[in-house]
């Protein structure tokens, strides 16, 4: 557990201390006012106060402690997330009276309450409101908590930088929602997204019970381009050793549809799956993963210059082998135990075959007219040649003397 900042008010005896854990996750809050000393407690989505708990958060709204019992609370949202209405059916007769309504809320485009109205509250203080996040308003502080930074409604702009600054390198990295907090929200302080394709990824799909791709358990992705790349650099200037280095590049669009059919957006995304083989046939077993995409909103057009599409969207990863695809990983398995056994590239002792049968041009194919490619001289005569590698369908020859590259296009 770790003590990160500090929230002191100069020139007093004020101030506010925040406890995570190494993750970032928010485990307490104390706030020291004088000698007065209140600490809040969070477990996830319950909060004590004082050791006490006081409430904890469900999809629909807050569970609060009544008596023996417990009250539920219900909460109106509208689309970008904001807290809009609270009220609890607290006679238990099925039907909510004016009486019962908890809290309503009015904001600005930032986030600011409107005041001077609706200023009636029943109950105790849930302190969510815009965006559903925690209001700071201890000694008149008046952020939000976000998660990853503080926000402050008021002036419409973060506290802190934001951590994805080099994403978005035209926009200030103070900026709330590319300072269009109508359409965009930032539902964690990393990356504004828009509002409807926050939902569409978490919320359409489980409300649109109705949308047919959905209900016949079929997907909504399509593939429009699949190709696994095979290519080869040699270790040494003595051309004998080299490292194979095994890609996937899928270029794909995800479409979610409302229960109409009608397209709510669309994600571009191309994603590429790279490890590396050394020369003995070993590889590290974890696999890059970098995936690039953007999001388009409504139907697709592409030759509508007013089309709405996100900031680039950028994030990598490590992932184990058994978690990509069965093709990519075949390719790896061939390329590493063909190295393994022989001691030679697959697609080295393809490239030697074809050259010495003066055949590497039907391997050409769509990338004729690539030159420079210069075959390793042999060094040894491997019984069966290629025939233990079947992965290979195309041999390319590459600008760079010492690299030779096979392509493979998944059907």
């Amino acid at each position: 557990m770790q003590s990160v900042p500090t929230v002191t008010f100069v020139g007093t005896n004020k101030k506010i201390d925040y406890i995570y854990d190494a993750s970032g996750v928010k485990l307490k809050k104390v706030v020291t006012d004088a000698s007065s000393l209140i600490t809040t407690e969070y477990a996830g989505d319950y909060v004590y106060e004082g050791g006490v708990l006081q409430f904890f958060n469900t999809a629909e709204g807050y569970v609060e402690p009544k008596g023996l019992g417990w009250e539920y609370v219900f909460q109106y949202k509208d689309h970008l997330g904001n807290i809009r209405l609270s009220y609890a059916d607290a006679d238990g007769n099925g039907l909510i009276a004016q009486t019962e309504i908890r809290e309503e809320n009015n904001y600005y485009p930032f986030g600011l309450k409107h005041k001077g109205y609706n200023t009636t509250q029943t109950g105790k203080d849930h302190k969510y409101g815009f965006g559903n996040k925690e209001e700071q308003d201890e000694l008149s502080l008046e952020w939000l908590d976000f998660g990853a930074r503080n926000y402050d409604a008021a002036l419409g702009r973060w506290m802190n930088l934001d951590p994805l600054a080099e994403l978005m390198r035209r926009h200030s990295p103070y900026n709330y929602a590319f300072d269009n907090p109508v359409y965009f929200i930032d539902p964690d302080g990393m990356f504004p997204t828009g509002a409807i394709e926050y939902k569409g990824t978490a919320y359409y799909q489980q409300k649109f019970e109705e949308d047919e791709a959905r209900k016949n358990n079929s997907s909504n992705e399509k593939i429009h381009a699949n190709v696994i790349t095979t290519s080869f650099k040699f270790d040494d200037k003595g051309r004998t050793r080299g490292t194979d280095k095994v890609s996937q590049t899928v270029n794909s669009t995800i479409s979610i549809s409302d229960k109409k059919g009608n397209n709510l957006l669309s994600i571009f995304k191309t994603t590429i799956t790279q490890i590396d083989i050394d020369a003995d046939g070993n590889h590290a077993g974890k696999v890059s993963q970098r995936t690039f995409a953007s999001i388009n909103f409504g139907d697709v057009i592409e030759d509508d210059p007013n089309k709405k599409r996100s900031e680039p969207i950028f994030f990598s990863q490590k992932i184990d082998l058994a978690e990509t695809s069965s093709e990519f990983q075949k390719e790896v398995n061939d390329v590493s135990n063909f190295k393994s056994e022989n001691k030679i590239s697959p697609i080295q002792q393809l490239a030697r075959d074809n050259e010495e049968a003066n055949d590497i041009d039907t391997y050409i194919g769509i990338f004729a007219g690539i030159v420079g490619f210069v075959a390793p001289e042999p060094s040894s005569t491997i019984a069966g040649g290629i025939s233990t590698y079947e992965s290979i369908k195309t041999i390319t020859r590459s600008t760079n003397p010492e690299k030779i590259v096979s392509t493979k296009k998944i059907n």
